[in-house]
C-alpha cells in the first residue's frame, strides 16, 4: 500500500464511491476524521457480512460488507485512525482485497482490543506483525478460525517478544490449528508479557508439549496469569501431569478449564494443586466424560480445598452421554460437600 498516495487521495475521495451504502460511508467518514462515537471515549467498530435478520441501518458501529465495498480503503482508514479502541472483524470466506485490508489495519496504533474471526483459511496475519509489535495500546488479542499455522505463529511470537510496552492482558486463540509447535512459540514469547492474566487456547490441537511449556510459563516468578482455558485439545493425562507442577507454583490462578481426553488418572494428578494451602482457584470447568470413576477421582482431588466456589460439569442429554454418573458418583460429590460420617469430617467438608 502506497501510503503517501493514499493520504493524498483520502482527503478528497467521495466515500460513497467506495462503499455499498450511506451507513458504510458514514463509518469511513468518522474514521477519517477521528470522531469518537461512544460516550466512554472507547469507540468500537464491528465489521461483518450482511445478516438478513439484523437491522444495521441505525447503528454506525457496524460496517457491513456487501458488493461494492472497497476493503482496501476500509483497511486504510482503520490504519490511519487515532481514536479507535476496539475492532471486531468477521471477514468473508472468499473476498478479494483481504490482503490489502489486513495490511492497512497493520498501521493502526490506537487499538486496545483486536478481534478477528476467519473461516479456516490463511488470512495473511503475518502482515500484522508490525501492529502486534509496535501498538503500545494493545491489551487484548482474539483470533478465531484464522488457520494460523507454524510459520505465522512464529512471526506472531517474534512480534510479541519484541514489544517494548508490556501491555498485553488477554490472549484468546480458538480453532486456529496452532498445534504444539505453533503454540509453544507463542508461550515462550509470553514470558516477556508479565501483565498477561487471561489465556485461552481452545480447539487448537495442542497436547503434551504445549502443557510442558505452559507449566514453565506458570512457574515464572513474574507470571500474573489468573485464567487458563484449554478446552477441546489433545491434552491427555500425561499432558495434564506436565502442567500440574506449574499450577502448584502459581498462586494467582483463579479460573481453569480442561476437557477430554483427560480421564480419572489425570483428575487425580490435580490433587497437589487443589489441596495446596496456596491454591486460589475459584472456578473449575471439567468438560469431559464423567462417570463414577471420574467423579470419585475429582472429588478425591478436591478434598480439603477451601478456594473453589464454582465447579462446572459437562451438560447431559440423551444424544451426548458425557455425564453418566450413577448414584455412586453423585454420592461422592455429596460427601465432598458435607461428609456426615463424623462431626470432624462434617466440619472439614467443602461446604
Amino acid at each position: 500500500m502506497d501510503l503517501e498516495r493514499r493520504d493524498a487521495l483520502a482527503r478528497d475521495i467521495n466515500l460513497e464511491d467506495i462503499t455499498s451504502s450511506r451507513r458504510n460511508a458514514e463509518v469511513l467518514r468518522q474514521l477519517r476524521h477521528n470522531i469518537i462515537w461512544d460516550y466512554d471515549n472507547r469507540s468500537t467498530l464491528y465489521i461483518d457480512e450482511e445478516d438478513d435478520n439484523f437491522n444495521y441501518d441505525f447503528d454506525d458501529t457496524f460496517f457491513i460488507i456487501r458488493e461494492g465495498d472497497d476493503l482496501s480503503w476500509l483497511g486504510y482508514f482503520i490504519g490511519r485512525n487515532q481514536s479507535l479502541y476496539d475492532l471486531a472483524m468477521k471477514l468473508p470466506e472468499q473476498r478479494e482485497q483481504i490482503g490489502a485490508f489486513i495490511e492497512g489495519v497493520s498501521y493502526n496504533r490506537s487499538l486496545s482490543v483486536f478481534s478477528l474471526r476467519g473461516f479456516g483459511t490463511n488470512l495473511g496475519l503475518q502482515n500484522l506483525s508490525s501492529f502486534f509489535r509496535e501498538n503500545d495500546n494493545l491489551t487484548v488479542i482474539k483470533l478465531c478460525g484464522c488457520e494460523i499455522g507454524r510459520e505465522c505463529a512464529r512471526e506472531l511470537a517474534l512480534a510479541l517478544s519484541q514489544r517494548q510496552v508490556k501491555s498485553l492482558r488477554s490472549l484468546l486463540f480458538r480453532d486456529n490449528n496452532l498445534g504444539d509447535e505453533g503454540f509453544v512459540d507463542i508461550i515462550q514469547a509470553l514470558v516477556t508479557q508479565p501483565e498477561l492474566d487471561f489465556l485461552q487456547c481452545s480447539d487448537n490441537n495442542i497436547g503434551r508439549i504445549s502443557c510442558k511449556a505452559l507449566g514453565a510459563l506458570l512457574r515464572e516468578r513474574n507470571s500474573n496469569l489468573t485464567s487458563l482455558f484449554v478446552l477441546g485439545n489433545d491434552i491427555d493425562d500425561v499432558g495434564l501431569q506436565e502442567l500440574v507442577p506449574g499450577l502448584c507454583s502459581n498462586n494467582n490462578l483463579r479460573n481453569l478449564s480442561i476437557s477430554d481426553p483427560i480421564t480419572a488418572v489425570g483428575l487425580r494428578s490435580l490433587s497437589p494443586f487443589l489441596q495446596s494451602d496456596s491454591c486460589r482457584l475459584d472456578y473449575l470447568c471439567v468438560e469431559m466424560r464423567l462417570g463414577d470413576e471420574e467423579a470419585t477421582a475429582l472429588t478425591d482431588a478436591l478434598k480439603g480445598n477451601k478456594s473453589l466456589t464454582m465447579l462446572l460439569l459437562p451438560h447431559h442429554d440423551h444424544e451426548n452421554q458425557r455425564r453418566n454418573m450413577t448414584d455412586a458418583g453423585w454420592s461422592a460429590f455429596s460427601k465432598l460437600l458435607c461428609d456426615t460420617s463424623s462431626i470432624n469430617n462434617t466440619y472439614l467438608s467443602n461446604h
